[in-house]
């Protein structure tokens, strides 16, 4: 699942990095910040893309042959259908989407070993305070946030995931002035794409 890469007398091994939503907004900007970085596999749904692999994460049978042909190292999913009043409109497909493709996406994870790094929302919560932290609890008040806690239930049944919550302000997300809350579950714990968002808080949890 390693790519090997040859400068002068220098080898050194690049992780495969895989992006499912690549052709989404976030997924767009880690793609780019990552592409000459490490060897990277993007994915996207409905946008297509030049250079992008298509995957339809509600399809398990497709994911897991995904993986087993690109066996990443490093999983960042981006992948959602984000517009709380389109999940409110549309429960049956927010949940196949929101829930029931990361738990395919996990499922494959744990086959294959890849660490898991899971965007989620603030909308997990109920809104009553300015701030929170990953130890206080989740309480989502629509579709939107259940599909999402559902999905960061299962991302917790893995040995190596981050998840992270940011805020569902797009002006706040273009000026890179977003906060974020993580747990963090790994043994190198190291994060280094978070640099990519100065402003993300990171918590970890061993």
């Amino acid at each position: 699942s390693n790519f090997i890469k040859f400068r002068k007398t220098h080898i050194y091994i690049m992780e495969t990095i895989l992006i499912i939503g690549a052709s989404g907004f976030l997924g767009k900007k880690l793609y780019s910040y990552f592409k000459d970085k490490y060897n990277i596999v993007g994915t996207y749904q409905k946008k297509i893309q030049n250079g992008l692999f298509y995957l339809d994460i509600t399809d398990g049978t497709q994911v897991e042959s995904f993986f087993k042909q690109h066996h990443p190292d490093i999983i960042i999913h981006t992948a959602a259908m984000s517009s709380p009043d389109s999940c409110e409109d549309q429960k049956e497909l927010a949940e196949k989407i929101n829930y029931h493709g990361v738990k395919y996406v996990v499922d494959a994870c744990r086959k294959f070993s890849g660490k898991f790094i899971y965007t989620s929302t603030s909308y997990v919560f109920d809104g009553g305070k300015n701030k929170y932290s990953e130890k206080d609890e989740l309480h989502p008040q629509n579709y939107y946030g259940k599909t999402k806690k559902r999905a960061e239930q299962e991302v917790k049944k893995l040995n190596d995931f981050v998840i992270l919550r940011s805020e569902e302000h797009t002006s706040e997300l273009q000026s890179h002035s977003f906060t974020s809350y993580a747990v963090f579950c790994s043994k190198k714990k190291t994060l280094s794409f978070l640099s990519l968002f100065p402003s993300f808080t990171i918590q970890f949890i061993s």
